[in-house]
Protein backbone atom coordinates (compact mmCIF):
# COMPACT_ATOMS: atom_id res chain seq x y z
CA UNK A 1 0.00 0.00 0.00
CA UNK A 2 1.34 3.43 -0.95
CA UNK A 3 1.71 6.27 1.54
CA UNK A 4 -1.21 8.06 -0.14
CA UNK A 5 -3.39 4.98 0.14
CA UNK A 6 -2.65 4.54 3.82
CA UNK A 7 -3.21 8.26 4.40
CA UNK A 8 -6.64 8.09 2.70
CA UNK A 9 -7.75 4.97 4.56
CA UNK A 10 -7.97 1.32 3.78
CA UNK A 11 -10.63 1.44 1.04
CA UNK A 12 -9.55 -0.29 -2.16
CA UNK A 13 -7.95 1.97 -4.74
CA UNK A 14 -7.83 0.38 -8.16
CA UNK A 15 -6.79 1.69 -11.54
CA UNK A 16 -5.94 5.30 -10.71
CA UNK A 17 -2.31 4.98 -9.65
CA UNK A 18 -1.08 6.80 -12.77
CA UNK A 19 -3.43 9.72 -12.16
CA UNK A 20 -2.43 9.90 -8.50
CA UNK A 21 1.24 9.91 -9.53
CA UNK A 22 0.54 12.82 -11.90
CA UNK A 23 -1.14 14.72 -9.09
CA UNK A 24 1.81 13.94 -6.82
CA UNK A 25 4.19 15.33 -9.44
CA UNK A 26 1.99 18.45 -9.71
CA UNK A 27 2.19 18.88 -5.93
CA UNK A 28 5.98 18.76 -6.20
CA UNK A 29 5.77 21.45 -8.87
CA UNK A 30 3.40 23.55 -6.76
CA UNK A 31 5.80 23.35 -3.83
CA UNK A 32 8.46 24.71 -6.19
CA UNK A 33 6.18 27.55 -7.35
CA UNK A 34 4.71 25.99 -10.50
CA UNK A 35 0.96 25.59 -10.03
CA UNK A 36 -1.34 23.47 -12.15
CA UNK A 37 -5.03 22.75 -12.46
CA UNK A 38 -6.50 19.26 -12.57
CA UNK A 39 -10.14 18.50 -13.26
CA UNK A 40 -11.61 15.16 -12.27
CA UNK A 41 -14.52 14.52 -14.61
CA UNK A 42 -16.49 11.50 -15.69
CA UNK A 43 -19.53 9.35 -15.18
CA UNK A 44 -20.86 8.67 -11.68
CA UNK A 45 -19.16 5.80 -9.89
CA UNK A 46 -15.87 5.70 -11.78
CA UNK A 47 -13.74 6.78 -8.82
CA UNK A 48 -13.48 10.57 -9.00
CA UNK A 49 -14.19 11.07 -5.30
CA UNK A 50 -11.86 8.23 -4.35
CA UNK A 51 -9.06 9.78 -6.40
CA UNK A 52 -9.82 13.22 -4.94
CA UNK A 53 -9.72 11.78 -1.42
CA UNK A 54 -6.31 10.20 -2.09
CA UNK A 55 -4.98 13.36 -3.71
CA UNK A 56 -6.20 15.46 -0.76
CA UNK A 57 -4.54 13.08 1.69
CA UNK A 58 -1.32 13.27 -0.30
CA UNK A 59 -1.43 17.07 -0.39
CA UNK A 60 -2.21 17.29 3.33
CA UNK A 61 0.66 14.91 4.12
CA UNK A 62 2.96 17.25 2.19
CA UNK A 63 1.82 20.30 4.17
CA UNK A 64 -0.62 21.84 1.68
CA UNK A 65 -3.93 23.40 2.66
CA UNK A 66 -6.77 21.37 1.16
CA UNK A 67 -10.24 22.82 0.66
CA UNK A 68 -13.33 21.17 -0.80
CA UNK A 69 -16.12 22.70 -2.83
CA UNK A 70 -18.97 20.47 -3.90
CA UNK A 71 -21.73 20.85 -6.44
CA UNK A 72 -25.34 20.43 -5.43
CA UNK A 73 -26.63 17.36 -7.26
CA UNK A 74 -30.35 17.94 -6.72
CA UNK A 75 -30.48 21.26 -8.61
CA UNK A 76 -31.65 24.61 -7.35
CA UNK A 77 -28.39 25.40 -5.55
CA UNK A 78 -27.46 29.00 -4.87
CA UNK A 79 -25.14 30.68 -7.34
CA UNK A 80 -21.47 29.84 -6.82
CA UNK A 81 -22.35 27.03 -4.38
CA UNK A 82 -19.04 25.12 -4.80
CA UNK A 83 -17.06 28.28 -4.00
CA UNK A 84 -18.80 29.40 -0.81
CA UNK A 85 -17.04 27.18 1.74
CA UNK A 86 -13.55 27.37 0.17
CA UNK A 87 -13.67 31.17 -0.04
CA UNK A 88 -14.90 31.43 3.55
CA UNK A 89 -12.11 29.10 4.71
CA UNK A 90 -9.43 31.04 2.82
CA UNK A 91 -10.76 34.32 4.19
CA UNK A 92 -10.60 32.89 7.71
CA UNK A 93 -6.82 32.74 7.45
CA UNK A 94 -6.59 36.51 6.81
CA UNK A 95 -7.13 39.48 9.11
CA UNK A 96 -9.86 41.93 8.04
CA UNK A 97 -7.55 44.60 6.60
CA UNK A 98 -5.61 42.05 4.54
CA UNK A 99 -8.87 40.49 3.39
CA UNK A 100 -10.22 43.86 2.23
CA UNK A 101 -6.96 44.64 0.45
CA UNK A 102 -6.69 41.34 -1.42
CA UNK A 103 -10.35 41.32 -2.45
CA UNK A 104 -9.93 44.79 -3.91
CA UNK A 105 -12.66 45.72 -6.38
CA UNK A 106 -14.08 42.21 -6.11
CA UNK A 107 -15.11 42.73 -2.47
CA UNK A 108 -18.63 44.01 -3.25
CA UNK A 109 -19.33 40.97 -5.39
CA UNK A 110 -17.93 38.38 -3.00
CA UNK A 111 -19.50 39.92 0.10
CA UNK A 112 -22.85 39.51 -1.62
CA UNK A 113 -22.42 35.76 -2.10
CA UNK A 114 -20.31 34.75 0.94
CA UNK A 115 -22.11 35.78 4.16
CA UNK A 116 -18.99 35.42 6.28
CA UNK A 117 -17.27 38.11 4.20
CA UNK A 118 -20.20 40.53 4.57
CA UNK A 119 -20.05 40.12 8.36
CA UNK A 120 -16.31 40.85 8.40
CA UNK A 121 -16.37 43.71 5.90
CA UNK A 122 -19.63 45.54 6.70
CA UNK A 123 -18.46 48.84 5.16
CA UNK A 124 -18.10 47.29 1.71
CA UNK A 125 -20.67 48.78 -0.68
CA UNK A 126 -23.43 46.27 -1.35
CA UNK A 127 -24.09 45.03 -4.84
CA UNK A 128 -21.75 47.39 -6.64
CA UNK A 129 -21.83 46.63 -10.37
CA UNK A 130 -18.63 45.50 -12.08
CA UNK A 131 -16.64 48.15 -13.93
CA UNK A 132 -18.10 49.09 -17.31
CA UNK A 133 -15.26 47.52 -19.32
CA UNK A 134 -16.07 44.11 -17.83
CA UNK A 135 -19.54 44.22 -19.35
CA UNK A 136 -18.29 44.60 -22.91
CA UNK A 137 -18.78 41.53 -25.07
CA UNK A 138 -16.92 42.83 -28.12
CA UNK A 139 -13.54 41.96 -26.66
CA UNK A 140 -12.07 38.79 -28.21
CA UNK A 141 -10.76 37.69 -24.81
CA UNK A 142 -12.44 39.31 -21.84
CA UNK A 143 -10.20 40.37 -18.97
CA UNK A 144 -10.73 38.54 -15.69
CA UNK A 145 -13.72 39.90 -13.82
CA UNK A 146 -13.40 41.56 -10.44
CA UNK A 147 -14.87 38.42 -8.90
CA UNK A 148 -12.25 36.17 -10.52
CA UNK A 149 -9.46 38.56 -9.54
CA UNK A 150 -10.73 38.54 -5.94
CA UNK A 151 -10.88 34.72 -5.82
CA UNK A 152 -7.34 34.48 -7.12
CA UNK A 153 -6.12 37.20 -4.75
CA UNK A 154 -7.56 35.54 -1.66
CA UNK A 155 -6.02 32.21 -2.65
CA UNK A 156 -2.65 33.85 -3.30
CA UNK A 157 -2.68 35.79 -0.04
CA UNK A 158 -3.51 32.67 1.92
CA UNK A 159 -0.85 30.68 0.10
CA UNK A 160 1.78 33.20 1.20
CA UNK A 161 1.32 32.05 4.79
CA UNK A 162 1.02 28.29 4.11
CA UNK A 163 1.42 26.08 1.03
Amino acid sequence: MTAAASAAGSAPFVGRERELAQIGAALDGAAAGRGQLFMLVGEPGIGKTSLADRAAALATARGFTVLWGRCWEAGGAPAYWPWLDPIAALAGALDDSTLARVLGDGAPLLTEIVRELRARLPDTPAGAPPPVDEGLFEQPVAPPSAEVRAKVAIAEATAMSAP
